[in-house]
């Protein structure tokens, strides 16, 4: 598997300004942060991305989110 965007230093930095950019409006909908943790670590398990996976663990912990509830994720259907 290769990675679609390889480094923040080498890609267009447009692409990352817009990537954060739709992270701010996303974070902004009203939805909570520990919901939209786990949709965004659902969606990483079916992108196969493990960076991702970590990211939304921790960002999921941090929101306030019990490793119970992270972890059943994995069998979401």
């Amino acid at each position: 598997m290769q990675n679609r965007l390889k480094n923040k230093n080498t890609d267009n930095p447009d692409v990352w300004k817009a990537v954060g950019h739709l992270q701010k409006a996303i974070a902004a909908g009203g939805v909570g942060p520990k919901l939209l943790m786990l949709v965004h670590l659902r969606a990483s398990q079916i992108n196969s991305c493990s960076a991702c996976v970590y990211a939304s663990v921790a960002g999921g912990k941090k929101a306030g989110d019990t490793d119970e509830r992270l972890h059943n994720v994995a069998a979401w259907r």
